[in-house]
């Protein structure tokens, strides 16, 4: 029996290097039926050239700008689904490094239960052995609503969210992209709570391993702290507007302890 149609997503933004050394790592997984799809969001490093030149026959999707995280994998995820046909997309981020089986162990757990809509890899800093993320939680009484799990690490636990640095998400249900009004963090979490209104479990795997280089992507973006926390607001209000009013005290509370609060506006963080 043929193995499900996976398409691999690469989302490559000025990082070539990073890139090249995630493809090494998939070109060693263990799983046969998948395609790579490389979606370059306008670098201006030379990211195409070279990525082309050490893998000429790579499927690589040119934005010619930068449309952000969410905007940019949907270009993947669309074309997967659409001209690939493809039964599940595994996003993952150009900043990663996969175990060989790490693909194998997030088709099982999908395949086992097709109320399945969405598996995380368990994430390791990139490197080590310390675990940087298994699944995540909800509490909308706590800013910004949503905290990681570090417990349970070696059982496959049914959660509120994975994380999208290597998330492989079911192609066959009623939603599938991000919302593209994130440009840059939260897309993922808003992604698993709106899979999960469908009625779609999101499972984070113990045995599919991925080592993360986590803050990356994030340097390279020169994100401010005002940024996240205006994009932790902007989730608030699209999942859980009453708690957007408690989301803003308990914001700016923090933030003043962190000594930045001549920066703070509160005109600024209400979404639109």
């Amino acid at each position: 029996m043929l193995e499900p149609l996976v398409s691999i997503i690469i989302l490559n933004w000025n990082g070539w290097q990073d890139t090249k050394e995630c493809l090494e790592s998939v070109h060693q997984t263990k799983y046969v039926n998948y395609k790579v799809i490389v979606i370059d969001n306008g670098s201006s490093d030379g990211s195409v050239l070279m990525i082309k030149n050490s893998y000429p026959d790579l499927l690589i999707l040119e934005n010619g700008v930068n449309l952000g995280f969410a905007a940019g994998n949907n270009i993947g995820i669309n074309y997967a689904v659409d001209k690939l046909k493809s039964d599940y997309v595994f996003l993952l981020n150009n900043d990663t490094v996969i175990d060989p089986y790490c693909i194998e162990e997030l088709i099982k757990i999908a395949e086992s239960n097709k109320s399945v809509g969405i598996v995380g890899a368990k994430l390791y800093d990139y490197g080590t052995n310390n675990i940087q993320l298994h699944g995540g939680k909800i509490n909308w009484w706590l800013y910004p609503g949503y905290c990681g799990n570090y417990s349970n690490i070696n059982q496959d636990i049914e959660c509120d969210w994975v994380s999208g640095a290597a998330m492989l998400i079911r192609t066959t249900m009623e939603v599938y992209t991000f919302n593209q009004l994130y440009y840059f963090g939260c897309e993922d979490i808003d992604l698993c709570l709106r899979v999960k209104k469908y009625g779609y479990k999101c499972i984070a795997s113990s045995s599919s391993i991925v080592w993360h280089k986590d803050g990356v992507s994030r340097k390279k973006r020169r994100f401010t702290k005002i940024k996240d926390i205006q994009t932790s607001l902007l989730f608030t209000s699209k999942n859980h507007p009453l708690m957007l009013p408690l989301h803003l005290l308990q914001a700016t509370a923090i933030e003043c302890k962190n000594a930045i609060c001549p920066q703070i506006s509160f005109i600024r963080f209400i979404p639109k």
